[in-house]
């Protein structure tokens, strides 16, 4: 089967074309979106429960007013600046797992790609904590654990805030007793808890996991492996351990610096234009003009999409190639838009806090709290931007 496979045919008079090996497939767009779907699977659904728990909990956070719930002036202000987190990590989680997935697309496709014309790219960003938009992240972690902190703080101050629901009002104006108050707020504070606390902190196990792409790439042992079959068949009488393969590396900081720089040079011949692919002109240009460049920083999810100015340009020959431009077009304008919906629902959130802050004393409270969703907004008009930008080199 592998002879027939690499040329060995019944009649010598027709060409016979090679069939895909088993690293190549995973390079196909249906495999792609099958393997990126599943190693994706469990962030997403971390994500849909933080939005079902998370949200759902809003009115029963702590309702930061002076004096009514036990709170100091000092107290409230912490309250405010720890709950805007609170209210905006979702949101923030989401834009992250759209550039990761975005990333994981842009990247995977690339390396097959570069790897069927014998070269190899080794991808820097391997520690999520060299990143600065996860350790954004991180930091509005930190920060949704510090409300969590003040809700079990109020909890054991005896004169501290009470958790009050639309269900612990009414069981207060039934005549309810102390001690079921009581019971109940414990109930409650385990359930806000479990939804600050669980869904994000899976979020984060499962993107520290997956972060580093080459662990969900092809070995290259594979490759070499069905170099040497390639070969076995091609001289019967040589040993595999005598096979030499020989692959160019490329390292994804000169080879997005040098494509940013020269991507509008990149372009097959007009004789081989129908036959030539963009990243094998990419490697020929690279070989005769690319500089290494060491000693920069890894590139992270923000600058990761790198790669769509050469897989979604219109350049791009060959029915597979297209479909995948059409794909990344897709996906990129969905994560666009949903990425502007949030940072205008952050807008619509400070307009609310705008009116009221006219309307309460806690003046400054008010401002912290405008403050972070503020910074929450730009954040995430920032990752619109992003994918702006990828879709203005493919359109």
């Amino acid at each position: 089967m592998v002879a027939a496979a690499y040329g060995s045919t019944a009649d010598s008079s027709k060409p016979v074309e090679k069939e895909p090996l088993a690293w190549e497939d995973r390079g196909t767009v249906l495999s792609l979106v099958i393997a990126i779907a599943a190693s994706s699977a469990s962030h997403i659904v971390a994500l849909v429960l933080m939005f079902l728990c998370m949200k759902g909990h809003e009115g029963q956070l702590i309702k930061c007013r002076v004096g009514e719930e036990g709170l100091t002036p000092f107290t409230v202000g912490i309250c405010e600046y720890t709950k805007a987190y609170a209210e905006c990590f979702p949101e923030v989680c989401l834009a992250v797992l759209l550039l990761f997935i975005a990333r994981n697309l842009l990247q995977s496709r690339l390396y097959y790609n570069l790897l069927t014309i014998r070269s190899v790219i080794m991808f820097s960003a391997r520690n999520m904590l060299q990143d600065r938009l996860v350790q954004f992240l991180l930091w509005c972690y930190v920060h949704v654990l510090g409300h969590l902190g003040l809700i079990l703080y109020m909890a054991f101050d005896e004169h501290g805030a009470e958790f009050v629901t639309k269900q612990a009002q009414q069981s207060i104006s039934t005549g309810s007793t102390a001690g079921m108050k009581d019971d109940y707020e414990w109930t409650q504070l385990v359930s806000i808890a479990t939804a600050l606390v669980v869904p994000s902190t899976f979020f984060l196990i499962f993107l520290h996991g997956s972060y580093d792409i080459e662990r969900s790439l092809v070995p290259l042992s594979e490759y070499f492996h069905d170099a040497a079959d390639c070969a076995s068949v091609e001289r019967p009488n040589s040993h595999k351990e005598d096979v030499t393969c020989t692959l160019l590396a490329l390292d994804d900081i000169s080879t997005a610096s040098f494509l940013r720089d020269k991507h509008n040079e990149i372009a097959p011949n007009e004789e081989a234009k129908n036959t030539e692919s963009l990243e094998t002109h990419l490697v020929r240009r690279f070989r005769a003009d690319g500089i290494k460049m060491d000693g920069l920083p890894p590139i992270g999810l923000p600058g990761a999409l790198w790669p769509a100015r050469l897989l979604g340009s219109r350049k791009n020959v060959g029915s597979s190639a297209i479909t995948f431009r059409l794909l990344w077009i897709g996906y990129a304008i969905t994560a666009f838009l949903a990425c502007l919906y949030l940072a205008s629902v952050h807008m619509q959130i400070l307009q609310a806090d705008f009116k009221h802050w006219w309307s309460t004393p806690s003046h400054y409270a008010i401002a912290l709290h405008m403050a972070v969703v503020e910074v929450h907004a730009v954040a995430l008009f920032y990752v619109a931007l992003v994918f702006y930008g990828s879709l203005v080199n493919c359109l």
